[in-house]
């Protein structure tokens, strides 16, 4: 159908507009660091981590505009983010003092990861969680473009 077709198509642009093709090329420290500037377009202020094993569970720990601290686990994967990630960044949280946890992947959750992440409380920003974010994200910031 016309409608079908129309929502493939819309669906199409949005990946591409989104940048996810760019993110899947990323190594982990550059999504660390795209995550960084786009946090701080958005009015957080961004503390880094060594990353890696040094970071105990937060490559970053974000003070939003209200003062909330919020520690992020990034996951740039070619495969699912399983509960590994959920241990680190609920140890996380409580060492570094944060409000919430986040994790965000350009890829999926297992379903243990999200059952687990429910009871605690953390957020998950998947692979098209993660794209909406960046599809409006690289929208405004075209549109600031002279």
């Amino acid at each position: 159908s016309i409608k079908a077709i129309l929502k493939r198509r819309a669906a199409r642009m949005r990946y591409r507009y989104s940048g996810i093709g760019m993110i899947d090329k990323m190594t982990g420290t550059q999504f660390e660091e795209y995550l960084s500037v786009y946090f701080r377009d958005l009015g957080y202020t961004v503390h880094s981590h060594s990353g890696g094993k040094g970071d105990k569970g937060a490559d970053r720990i974000l003070t939003a505009p209200d003062g909330k601290r919020i520690c992020v686990q990034a996951k740039c994967w070619n495969k699912n983010v399983t509960f590994e990630a959920v241990q680190q960044v609920h140890t996380a949280k409580s060492l570094y003092n944060c409000d919430s946890a986040w994790i965000i992947t350009n890829r999926y959750f297992t379903k243990q990861v999200k059952e687990t992440a429910a009871q605690l409380g953390i957020e998950l920003w998947d692979r098209q969680k993660l794209m909406s974010h960046m599809h409006v994200y690289r929208k405004q910031k075209a549109q600031k473009t002279p």
